[in-house]
């Protein structure tokens, strides 16, 4: 599994950064980590495509983005390792394809 993470503008947050899955040659937003500066906290959001419900890494708020980026990229990689993209239905396999940049 090829990733790569990238610092973005977000108008919630004052930081953001994206983890991007490159499957196939083209990269899939596969989560966001967005700084809040009024909890002081990191936030993990994992995009509906990969999960419709909440993951481990959203169930927290963390205080160091090194430990954010590390329990998204674990839960990546169990998500790939088990399976679970290769068992996607039509629908949603194509909607990942549709969001690749």
């Amino acid at each position: 599994m090829k990733y790569r993470w990238k610092k973005e503008s977000n108008i919630d947050s004052e930081e953001s950064w994206c983890l991007y899955l490159i499957l196939d040659g083209k990269k899939y937003e596969f989560a966001s980590i967005d700084w809040y500066p009024d909890i002081e906290q990191w936030d993990v959001f994992v995009t509906g495509y990969v999960s419709e419900d909440m993951t481990p890494p959203e169930e927290q708020k963390y205080d160091l983005l090194c430990n954010a980026k590390n329990d998204v990229l674990t839960y990546a990689q169990v998500w790939w390792v088990s399976g679970v993209f290769q068992r996607m239905n039509t629908d949603e396999k194509e909607k990942w394809w549709g969001m690749g940049l």
